[in-house]
């Protein structure tokens, strides 16, 4: 049995404040994208997660708000979850390939 995909809403260095200026729920996510890198590693450990493949699900600020609007969806947690839970379904259908989180390049970020 193939291990199932989970997404995981993945944030660039660059965007990490742009995101901040959009989200509803922005004061629950750390201040610093350093800070949330961390806690994003820390949870591609949880129990939940061993065994599984986890995606990262990157976008750009202003085509998630779109994404969003469009799916008449609040911009926050939900959001980012319904969102990365659609990407990861792509993945498992083939029609995007996986962007593993832990792996060589996504540690030096």
């Amino acid at each position: 049995m193939e291990p199932s995909i989970i997404g995981m809403f993945w944030y660039k260095p660059e965007n990490y404040s742009a995101f901040l200026d959009i989200f509803e729920d922005a004061l629950k996510l750390p201040a610093s994208y350093d800070l949330w890198l961390i806690k994003a590693y820390q949870a591609c450990e949880l129990p939940d997660l061993k065994g599984r493949h986890i995606h990262r699900v990157e976008t750009e600020p202003d085509l998630f708000l779109a994404w969003c609007y469009r799916n008449h969806m609040n911009v926050d947690s939900s959001a980012r979850t319904a969102y990365s839970n659609m990407v990861a379904a792509q993945v498992a259908r083939g029609e995007i390939p996986l962007l593993p989180v832990i792996d060589s390049a996504s540690k030096n970020h």
